[in-house]
């Protein structure tokens, strides 16, 4: 069975949180693990469709097949994403979700951190990673997907949403998919933020960044029942917290110049006004301000 739902991305806004409350949809399968990257990474796509179907095979009669791979939307690092989704499920309906991208950088180099993929600072990432920018820069990322598919075919959403109205974003995406409308917003605790994650324990961290232990470890994680995850939390963290991300000033704006562009077209497609975002305009006031005291 192949799926007809995938929720794209953006990285790092709510993706794992979304997936989550969808799959409590008793006509909602989602694969376990959310993210198989079949349609991006080459060495996962050349497992063939049989694998990737396999993902999905206790579907059964569920009328949404989902899943939730960041990695759609990252263009510069998998450029064949979009085309290949297209190939094989032209009906597919997708959902993208996306946030201040200034925030999301932050939220990215925080999440980089935990995986022991930099010990660059935040300032230092944001400027030497083309990635960070490219997943942000979201009317790129989605033209690379209205190209194939019409528009009625994707929804567009937004974290600031989705954390406010919960119940109403959710029913939008049932309303999308076609199914019935239910109230699953109960607070059962945000899924993936970063601020509130612990670094790992030696020798886990040993380990980290590294392709091959990081997705396998991933899928583990899946099939840990959640009665059991904060007893294997104690065991696999250490208590320290992931550093709170601080952007200076001129990275702030270094950022916003190279993605100026794109936010204003992307959210002139949303139907939201110009300054939606406040793109670190609030982190500048406040240093503005401890700067007269």
């Amino acid at each position: 069975m192949m799926p007809n739902t995938f929720v794209i991305g953006a990285m790092k806004s709510a993706t794992t949180s979304l997936c989550t409350k969808l799959a409590e949809h008793p006509d909602v399968f989602m694969a376990t693990p959310k993210e198989p990257d079949f349609f991006s990474r080459d060495e996962v796509y050349g497992r063939g469709l049989k694998w990737y179907q396999s993902r999905f095979s206790n579907a059964g009669q569920r009328t949404v097949v989902a899943e939730g791979s960041t990695s759609y939307t990252k263009q510069l690092q998998y450029p064949r994403a979009a085309s290949r989704l297209a190939e094989h499920v032209p009906h597919a309906r997708l959902i993208y979700i996306v946030r201040d991208p200034v925030d999301r950088i932050k939220s990215h180099w925080a999440h980089e951190v935990l995986k022991g993929r930099t010990r660059l600072s935040a300032n230092e990432f944001a400027r030497s990673h083309p990635e960070a920018i490219d997943i942000s820069s979201y009317w790129r990322q989605l033209n690379a997907y209205r190209e194939h598919f019409d528009d009625h075919r994707i929804l567009v959403l937004f974290l600031e949403q989705f954390r406010d109205q919960p119940a109403a974003t959710l029913n939008q995406c049932f309303e999308f998919l076609q199914i019935s409308q239910m109230d699953l917003s109960g607070d059962d605790g945000h899924q993936n933020v970063s601020s509130d994650r612990q670094l790992d324990r030696w020798p886990l961290r040993m380990f980290r960044g590294k392709r091959w232990f990081d997705v396998r470890f991933e899928q583990w994680k899946e099939t840990v029942p959640q009665s059991w995850r904060p007893a294997l939390k104690r065991v696999f963290k250490s208590g320290d917290n992931v550093p709170t991300p601080e952007l200076d000033d001129d990275t702030v704006n270094w950022i916003v110049d190279s993605i100026s562009r794109d936010v204003e077209d992307f959210l002139s497609y949303c139907g939201q006004a110009a300054d939606y975002w406040s793109m670190g305009k609030k982190d500048t006031r406040q240093s503005v301000a401890s700067q007269s005291n």
